[in-house]
């Protein structure tokens, strides 16, 4: 296969995407030192990738491809070995990934430089974060599976650090752990989906792989996608490798602002977009099931959560279960509008929610309130971004959604009665959705005060201006000029129109997903009162008044109680199933005792058989080179004798076999 050369695209896409390593550099170099300019330098060099990223972009906005490669490794003879090769793509969707990878990333490093101006390692987070980044932007530029992963990877080590940053925290250092390792499990599937394809096609690059399908049985492509969905699981966060996602948020809070809308969890996503063609719909199916199942886990855990923080991280959960079962039923550019969608108005709700924190100095939502007038420009910017996840229309959120939520219903009038599990755990979660965010407004910014008698620290202008840019962009117009339909979408033209949005269900579904979202606000407006005192499906046992019985009884021996059930199931699942796993399988290769380890049991195998067979035959050369060392005396006469006497029996044998 021939390489093909560095053009002006992919050169500037690969600059872009290699600014940030030189704050990591730096960071490297000057330590803590030099706090100010490392601020300085990680904007500077972060805000130059967005603006060479805008360039990138506008070149390839026409739908132009450009690309480079070449050859990486070379296994065995060219005609016959393996050629594992390097190589970047630069079509619409990868540089729109760029631009809005880059583009959050500046504002979060600009919000960062006043949310931790009193830390001492500001050096070290600057050049971590610009690691992050860099790693990031690497990976949806690679135009193969091998280069995904290797970058993939690279994403992986950038969080274990960033979550782990306060060091001297052993919360968070037992958080980052966990990422780590749970994300371990996901790309061991991952690893072993790139090998299924690579054994059958040769070729790991997203071009080619389409062309060589026909080469994988289908049974192995059905593996193979599942493979890959089990790696995309583990980053995105999906049943059951979701419990590291809200533990994540002992980080800083901008470093959680960036994993749950730009990069980390963005890169499962991201993932299962680009080898959408590769699964058949066996395997659409099941990610489609799991998707709902996770969106839905997400939704009800949120409603149970005190931390600011926490809520949006099973919020997160949730919304990545929507853009998987998107993925899943074929709505594939439904949930890159999502993906989008999601990255603005997620960004804005954590870096408001650290607004807050940096404010009040405390997390637990019980501790606030009142803040809508003590605080009303970080209560400005984060109505709209609220309103946007809650899927209110005039707001980004609800194109997407809607989009979702229609492809969902057309996939499920296609199939077997199963399918409509799907969508309708989609409508459910979307009511839960504006529940908890309405639960999540009125504890933060309009319950009765617990802040009124201390004084806060009111954000500056490194602080409020990302949150307003942010809160522009969670409005419906920067996607397309239609309010209510994602069809006039810029970014859904430029990676293909969905065919669900010229259905006739379009109206009437929209109406449904507008109706239960103003539901799940009203719920949440009706029990405001109760949320300060009790959780929003918690002291469901409170004296009922006569006025209000027939609501009351059905909210609270029905709907709270099931919300309650389901969600310390949903908990017990986490906490017994998922962790008690891992935890029983370190135990198994770990522990103290005499019951044997698998480690110690490795250990013995290496030490007794391998060492010792090594060792073993290192003993018979050494004996066996003293005792032919008593053959050579160090004298010459000695050894001319021993020569002609051997000389000598050469001869006598070479006589007698003649």
């Amino acid at each position: 296969m021939n390489s093909i050369p560095w053009n002006p695209v992919t050169g500037m896409a690969a600059l872009s995407a290699s600014l940030p390593l030189l704050n990591w550099a730096w960071g490297m170099i000057a330590g803590n030192t030099q706090r100010k300019a490392s601020d300085l330098l990680s904007i500077a060099l972060i805000g130059g990738s967005f603006l060479l990223s805008l360039w990138v972009f506008i070149q390839v906005a026409d739908g132009a491809v450009f690309q480079s490669s070449g050859s990486w490794v070379q296994v065995g003879t060219a005609q016959s070995g393996l050629e594992l090769r390097w190589g970047l793509r630069i079509d619409f969707l990868a540089a729109a990934m760029l631009a809005m990878i880059s583009g959050i990333a500046t504002l979060v490093h600009f919000f960062s430089g006043e949310y931790l101006e009193k830390d001492p390692a500001f050096g070290r987070y600057a050049s971590y974060l610009g690691f992050f980044c860099s790693a990031m932007m690497w990976l949806v530029l690679a135009d193969n599976l091998l280069l995904i992963f290797f970058c993939w990877e690279l994403v992986g080590l950038a969080s274990y650090l960033l979550i782990g940053f306060w060091r001297t925290k052993e919360a968070a250092s037992r958080a980052s752990q966990k990422a780590f390792l749970v994300n371990r499990i996901g790309d061991a599937g991952f690893l072993v989906g790139i090998l299924i394809l690579i054994s059958f096609t040769g070729t790991l690059t997203l071009d080619e792989l389409p062309a060589q399908l026909a080469l994988i049985p289908s049974g192995w492509q059905i593996a193979a996608a599942l493979c890959l969905f089990v790696g995309a699981a583990g980053k995105s966060a999906q049943f059951p490798l979701q419990g590291w996602l809200p533990d994540a948020m002992e980080g800083p809070t901008p470093v959680s602002s960036l994993i749950h809308a730009a990069t980390m969890v963005a890169a499962g996503v991201y993932l299962l977009a680009r080898i959408a063609f590769l699964i058949p719909a066996e395997a659409g199916a099941v990610i489609a099931l799991v998707g709902a199942i996770t969106a839905f886990m997400g939704a009800i855990s949120a409603m149970t959560q005190w931390d600011i923080k926490r809520v949006l991280a099973y919020s997160t959960i949730s919304q990545l279960g929507y853009m998987v079962m998107a993925i899943g039923v074929g709505a594939r550019d439904m949930a890159l509008l999502h993906l989008f969608t999601h990255a603005f108005f997620k960004c804005a709700l954590f870096l408001s929610a650290g607004a807050v924190i940096h404010a009040v100095h405390s997390q637990d939502m019980r501790e606030m309130g009142g803040l809508r007038k003590r605080l009303p420009k970080v209560f400005w910017a984060y109505l709209p971004p609220m309103l946007a996840l809650s899927g209110l229309p005039l707001f980004s959120g609800f194109l997407s959604k809607d989009g979702i939520l229609l492809g969902a219903t057309m996939w499920a009038m296609d199939g077997e009665a199963i399918r409509w599990l799907v969508p309708i755990i989609g409508f459910a979660t979307a009511g839960l959705t504006a529940w908890y965010m309405g639960r999540h407004a009125w504890l933060i910014f309009f319950a009765k005060a617990s802040t009124s008698g201390q004084a806060i620290q009111r954000p500056g202008i490194r602080m409020w201006l990302p949150l307003a840019l942010l809160a522009l962009l969670c409005v419906w117009l920067p996607f397309g000029l239609h309010p209510l339909t994602a069809e006039t979408s810029w970014l859904v033209a430029g990676w293909g129109t969905s065919a669900s949005e010229s259905s006739s269900l379009h109206l009437p579904l929209a109406v449904l997903s507008i109706f239960v979202s103003l539901t799940g606000l009203a719920l949440a407006y009706r029990m405001r009162k109760r949320f300060q005192r009790t959780g929003a499906t918690e002291g469901i046992f409170h004296r009922l008044s006569y006025r209000h019985f027939f609501w009351d009884w059905w909210y609270e021996k029905v709907i709270a109680v099931a919300f309650l059930r389901i969600g310390h199931f949903f908990q017990w699942i986490d906490r017994k199933l998922i962790d008690g796993g891992i935890h029983t399988f370190a135990w198994l290769v770990v522990h103290p005792g005499k019951t044997p380890s698998l480690s110690s049991m490795a250990s013995a195998i290496d030490d007794r058989l391998i060492d010792g067979f090594v060792n073993a035959l290192a003993q018979s050369v050494s004996g066996l080179g003293r005792r032919l060392r008593r053959l050579h005396t160090g004298q010459v006469q000695w050894s001319l004798g021993m020569a002609l006497v051997m000389l000598g029996v050469i001869l006598l044998l070479s006589w007698l076999a003649a």
